[in-house]
């Protein structure tokens, strides 16, 4: 992956952390229970700092460090996405890759 690709990627997820925590403040508050809000919170801020870590990937210019923004984009669909979109959906399917790291932990 390029510079440029890692800024922008890194860049776009955090625009959506800010967005989906701003909808999750306003629009999910009174709809989820505490413990799903509190999994939801989880979910964008890992999601936030998933974002900054692409985004100082990117401008630190280290082409040895390109690669590892894999594993993030990985965390983010694997992590932060699905305890965002299960805390909204309640789709308990999108809990297996969390049980899946817990069993290799």
């Amino acid at each position: 992956m390029k510079k440029n690709h890692i800024i922008f990627i890194g860049a776009l997820f955090g625009f959506l952390s800010v967005a989906l925590g701003a909808f999750g403040a306003h629009a999910l508050k009174e709809s989820l229970t505490p413990e799903l809000m509190e999994t939801y919170k989880t979910g964008i801020l890992y999601l936030m700092i998933h974002s900054i870590v692409l985004v100082a990937i990117g401008f630190s210019g280290i082409e040895k460090y390109f690669k590892s923004s894999y594993f993030f984009l990985a965390g983010i669909f694997l992590f932060s996405l699905s305890l965002t979109i299960y805390s909204i959906t309640g789709i308990k399917c999108l809990l297996c890759s969390l049980r899946l790291a817990e069993h290799h932990l």
